[in-house]
Order: C-alpha cells, then sequence, then structure tokens
C-alpha cells in the first residue's frame, strides 16, 4: 500500500481509503507489485516493541500500526468493529482501513489518534484514589463486553485466539521464529478443560456454560485518558486500543489475568516507581468487585508446572 497525500484532487479509483486531517486530504492505494518500497522507515516512526509491533505518524492525527501476522491471525480492526456494533459505549479508536501483507508476514492498521493521554504516561501524576477511580470506570465496560458471549473460545471471526501460557499452552521456540503469533484453533469447553488438564496436569476451575468476550490486555499503554486540571481531580477514560488480543475467555480468565500478567505494570518509566505493579491488582480488584472471580493461586501453580514441563521437553529434544 501507498499513503498519498491529495493535491486538490479527487482520490483515485483504487484508493481502498481517504481521510481529511486538518487542511489536508489524504488516501491509501495499492501499490505496484513491480514497484520496490522505498523512503525511510524510520521517518515518523515513534513507537516500537519486541521487533514484533511499531507505529508511525502518517500525519498530524493520523497513526499507522504494524505488527506480526500469519495466517489464521484476526485482523484486529474485526473486534474494534464488533466492539462498535455490540457494545457502543466503550471507546475505541476510529479505523480506517485494516489489511494483512502475507508477503511481510505483518498486518497493518490505519487509525486515528485517540484523545487524552496515554495512562502509562500519566501515571505518576495520578493519586491511587484515581487510579482506583479508573479501575471501576473500565471494570464497567468490561462488564459490558461480558455480555457478549459464545459457546468457543475463539475471536469475534471465529478465529482461533493467539495465547501463550497456562491457558492454552506456549509454544517451544525451536517450533516457531518468536515474531510468528502461535494461533489455537476455536476450542469448546470441553476441549478447553481437556488441553488445560493436559498442560497443567490437573482440571481447570470451573468454566462454566459460555465463554465471555473480553480485551484480554488492558494494560496502561493501551489505556487513554482526560486528566483534570487540578490535581485530585476526576481522571476519565478516553479510549482503549490495541484490541488484538481480543476474544472469548473463561469467565474467570479476565479478573485473573491482571492479577499475575507482569505486562499489566506500568512501562518505559525511569527510574521504575515503586508502585510499577500496583495496577495488576487494582484492576483486578475492580473486576473482582464486580463480580469476576480469580484464580491467581491456580494460575501461578499451573504456570510453574508448564515451566518444568517445558524445561523436560527441551532437554529431551536437547539430548536427540
Amino acid at each position: 500500500m501507498s499513503c498519498e497525500q491529495l493535491q486538490g484532487q479527487p482520490p483515485p479509483e483504487d484508493a481502498v481509503a481517504h481521510w481529511i486531517d486538518g487542511d489536508s486530504e489524504w488516501c491509501l492505494r495499492p501499490q505496484s507489485p513491480t514497484t520496490s518500497p522505498s523512503g525511510d522507515s524510520a521517518i515518523g516512526k515513534f513507537k516500537e516493541q519486541a521487533g514484533c509491533i511499531a507505529v508511525w505518524n502518517l500525519s498530524p492525527n493520523i497513526i499507522c500500526k504494524a505488527r506480526s501476522w500469519c495466517e489464521g491471525v484476526e485482523l484486529e480492526g474485526k473486534a474494534i468493529e464488533f466492539v462498535k456494533k455490540n457494545a457502543p459505549s466503550v471507546p475505541v479508536p476510529e479505523v480506517l482501513y485494516n489489511w494483512a501483507d502475507p508477503a511481510w508476514n505483518r498486518t497493518f492498521i490505519i487509525e486515528r489518534r485517540v484523545p487524552g493521554e496515554c495512562m502509562n504516561e500519566a501515571w505518576t501524576r495520578m493519586s491511587t484514589e484515581q487510579r482506583t477511580d479508573l479501575a471501576s470506570q473500565i471494570a464497567k465496560h468490561v462488564v459490558t463486553l461480558a455480555k457478549l458471549k459464545s459457546r468457543r473460545c475463539e475471536k469475534v471471526t471465529g478465529a482461533g485466539i493467539t495465547y501463550e501460557g497456562p491457558l492454552l499452552g506456549g509454544r517451544f521456540s525451536w517450533d516457531f521464529p518468536l515474531w510468528q503469533p502461535l494461533v489455537h484453533p476455536p476450542l469448546t469447553i470441553e476441549e478447553v478443560k481437556e488441553r488445560i488438564t493436559k498442560l497443567t496436569g490437573e482440571a481447570p476451575p470451573d468454566l462454566g456454560e459460555y465463554f465471555l468476550f473480553t480485551h484480554a490486555l488492558l494494560v496502561p499503554p493501551k489505556i487513554f485518558v482526560h486528566m483534570p486540571a487540578e490535581k485530585n481531580g476526576h481522571v476519565k477514560l478516553s479510549c482503549i486500543i490495541g484490541w488484538a488480543s481480543a476474544g472469548y475467555f473463561p469467565h474467570w480468565y479476565i479478573a485473573t489475568n491482571p492479577r499475575v500478567n507482569v505486562f499489566f505494570g506500568v512501562e518505559n518509566i525511569e527510574p521504575p516507581p515503586q508502585d510499577q505493579f500496583d495496577w495488576t491488582w487494582i484492576l483486578s480488584d475492580a473486576l473482582i468487585r464486580e463480580g469476576f472471580s480469580c484464580e491467581a493461586h491456580w494460575w501461578v501453580k499451573s504456570r510453574e508446572y508448564g515451566r518444568k514441563k517445558n524445561a523436560a521437553e527441551h532437554a529431551r529434544r536437547e539430548q536427540e
């Protein structure tokens, strides 16, 4: 694809998307397969994560996000579209276009910049009371999302979820390159129970009758807020971004994942604050107050079992 600024002309017939940003009009159009990529990929880039995600400015209020992709991975835009239609009270980004490029093993999503300030950057200016109130706002949106149910652990399009850990199992590093998402097939209640039991050595907590839809990764960098003018004023949630992990999960996963997942800590603050991981407890507690159960003890025990099992398998393969 090629992003081009229009010079007072209507969008070309082959444009797949176009938008107005301030006084300028832009379009996105397919690039000829015979055209060699040009330009400097470092220009406009303002975020890169683990070699799998990068974000660029396209124009003052438009961004492009690229992330690793393989066959079977659902486009993030599908989840955002689903939320806008079925849970319109939940604040999500405006997506202009989303596509996958199999030749590059990447997805690209064009979005408008969201309002507010990233929670990760506002963290040190927020009091415990403000953080707790924000978590309560988010938890109520999570309740709204959880009203959307499925008989299978899957994505909104019916694709399998991309997840690693004691829920469905991770990967061995020799099986896949690290950039490649690990896609699980859609699984029924009984199939998830069987897989978890095999992975952890014991049956999981009760899975209920349905899997519940959730964002799955409500970490500080994916939460945007409006900070008040007064020091102790009301912090208002403005947007939730990063819906690539969203899908239907067990009901107890919703409050358990924040409690045990180190990725729920704030990032890139130097020196790291003493309360770097407080969000794991604050969000999890807010979700528990809304009725979601937390199975942290089982999760930690199962994760340790899985690590030992993976280590044993690694040692066996090394000897072959």
